[in-house]
């Protein structure tokens, strides 16, 4: 039996960013977008237009939830722009009617949306709000106290951080969730935040996600268990009460767009932007960050004016926390500092390193604020956590946006568990970092023909070294019937790396075509954990098809062609717009003008 190969080679020229952000009391929002030439976004910054959210083309536009003050200011700027939603709140609510019309005033349970072949199951207990599918404050609180009686063994009870309240007289919840969740262990410390925004409650909904599945799947699954048997994880679901309930009132059934918390400052909309009131550069300049009380992005009268982020600050300084994550809406991105100005940390190689790993099954953009969509803000909470090494010690801090274009601010109630599961393994590799950690790569074809040596990369990433692994491999099906003994690698410093590899013998029975799949044992000091799993192809592979794209003699298209403009490989590539930026919305196709008979072959694969 003859196995298939194909390969095609092709390259995308045109692609988006997405990101978003703001409030509102009585004040309309829209959905408008914002035209610029290079350096334009941070010119919107300037002029107080919030700009950290939305969906952007790097020095073309921003399409994002605008104020009707925003829209005056864009205008009296002389920006060129259009309205694409006049009521952005209106629509929310709208377009989730029918999901949540069906959602009792308490939530109602979403496990048969979930996929058998998701690698994140969706928990028994996570389960939607009632605020067009998002819990409210009570329902957080309950939520909290919820897991508390199911796993007492594994979390703490609700806790109020600090002894002050916000403006409003709300409190700041946490829970702990470790193996010991009541007592407090020299172990590494992690923290999650959420909703420090009052408008994207997405990043509080999916945390809830996350908690779930590390509590349900701790007897199960071995590196939940090894990150609770040896890391002590902080959540704080919701940094911003106040402006969270605002939203709830004004909008029960979500949409609303207040951003800040709920000072009364004598602006419309009232409030000041928690991520722009840290003290590490606050006020450095007036990008990204505004003095105008009626700002989305007013940063209040002090660095750490407002009750909200001395509890954060309070907390932060009384914990040893080696990471932290802030969630935000919406981009699908993932910000590391420096925010306040286009710089790079002197850790910067790690922050990458870090978002790397923690964005390779998302496929998220990564990098400072400047680097991933132009624009520059000071007094974000990232910042801080890493900046403020006086009365702390530094904190990798990163702040993801969770959330595409469509999505928006309040993401439907059937996006809730889709986006939940993208941000579940980039929640994990936090975790795993802080402790005892090594990242193995496997370093093998696709496609295996006999038995001998799989060879591997392996780097230590943890926080906690030196660190000594010892590296099995465990086969997951009967195609692999023994291997070599486990290789060691001892006391291994941050970011060492080093290759091996193990020997294997394969079944005589495999056939081209059958399935060899294995798992990595990774087991040190703290305990063990195992990578995902690794599928490989029995047999030579044969390339039927093989296309270099340097012309469309095979194809057809109307829009598709070759371009030397940009190419993955000398001297052309296919680009589905290679004389310009396609048109919104646009779906075009590019068809290979012989088929492919596949019938026989027991497995094909293809690739570009």
């Amino acid at each position: 039996m003859r196995k298939i190969f194909l390969v095609i080679s092709v390259v995308f020229l045109t692609s988006f960013l997405s990101f978003n952000s703001y409030s509102q009391e009585t004040l309309k929002y829209s959905k408008a977008k914002v035209y610029f030439d290079k350096g334009g976004l941070n010119k919107l910054a300037s002029i107080g237009v919030a700009v950290d959210n939305g969906t952007i083309k790097k020095d073309q536009f921003i399409i994002s939830d605008f104020s009707e003050n925003e829209i005056k200011k864009i205008s009296d700027n002389g920006f060129r722009y259009e309205i694409i939603i006049d009521d952005v709140s209106k629509y929310y609510a709208e377009r989730n009617k029918n999901t949540t019309d069906s959602i009792s005033s308490k939530k109602k349970n979403i496990n048969a949306a979930a996929c058998s072949v998701d690698k994140f199951q969706s928990p028994q207990y996570f389960s939607l709000g009632s605020v067009g599918g998002y819990y409210s404050y009570e329902e957080i609180m309950t939520e909290l106290d919820s897991m508390r009686q199911r796993f007492p063994n594994l979390v703490s009870i609700r806790q109020q951080l600090g002894s002050t309240t916000t403006i409003e007289g709300r409190k700041i919840w946490m829970v702990k969730i470790s193996d010991n969740p009541d007592i407090d262990e020299p172990e590494p410390e992690v923290l999650y935040s959420a909703l420090t925004h009052a408008r994207e409650p997405m990043g509080m909904q999916q945390l809830f996600f996350y908690m779930y599945y590390l509590l349900e799947n701790y007897n199960t699954n071995s590196t939940v268990k090894y990150i609770l048997d040896n890391t002590e994880l902080y959540f704080v679901p919701c940094v911003n009460p106040d402006g969270y309930k605002l939203n709830q009132t004004t909008n029960p059934s979500g949409g609303g767009m207040q951003r800040k918390n709920c000072r009364v400052t004598g602006g419309n909309p009232k409030g000041i932007d928690l991520n722009r009131n840290y003290g590490y550069q606050w006020g450095y300049d007036d990008v990204g960050s505004s003095p105008n009380i009626s700002d989305e992005t007013y940063r209040g009268t002090a660095g750490f004016s407002e009750a909200e982020t001395q509890i954060m600050k309070a907390f932060d300084e009384s914990k040893n926390f080696k990471l932290c994550i802030d969630y935000h809406c919406y981009s699908n991105i993932l910000i590391i500092p420096w925010s306040y100005d286009n710089l790079l940390t002197p850790d910067s190689a790690i922050f990458r390193k870090y978002a790397q790993i923690m964005t390779k099954s998302n496929g998220f953009a990564y990098g400072t604020p400047y680097q991933t969509l132009s624009y520059n803000a000071n007094g974000g909470s990232v910042d801080w956590f890493y900046g403020e090494q006086n009365t702390k010690n530094k904190i990798f801090g990163f702040s993801p946006e969770a959330g595409d274009g469509n999505d928006g601010f309040w993401p439907q109630s059937t996006r809730i568990e889709p986006i939940a599961k993208s941000f579940a393994e980039m929640n994990f590799y936090l975790a795993l970092f802080a402790g005892k950690y090594a990242e193995i790569n496997d370093a093998n074809s696709k496609f295996i023909s006999n038995s001998g040596y799989l060879k591997f990369n392996i780097q230590s990433l943890g926080l906690d070294t030196p660190a000594t692994f010892n590296i099995s491999i465990i086969p997951t099906n009967s195609a692999i019937t023994a291997t070599s003994s486990p290789v060691s690698f001892n006391n291994m410093h941050f970011l060492q790396s080093s290759s091996d590899s193990i020997d294997v013998t394969l079944s005589p029975s495999l056939i081209p075509g059958q399935i060899i799949s294995y798992v990595y044992k990774i087991q040190n000091s703290y305990g063990v954990y195992y990578s995902d799993t690794i599928i490989k192809i029995f047999g030579t592979p044969v390339d039927i098809f093989y296309d270099v794209a340097n012309n469309m003699n095979n194809w057809t298209s109307t829009t598709w062609n070759t371009t030397s403009t940009n190419y993955y490989s000398a001297s052309k590539s296919f680009a589905d717009s290679p004389t310009g930026n396609y048109a919104d919305g646009a779906n075009t196709n590019i068809t290979l003008n012989s088929s492919i008979n596949l019938s026989g072959y027991l497995y094909a694969e293809l690739s570009f």
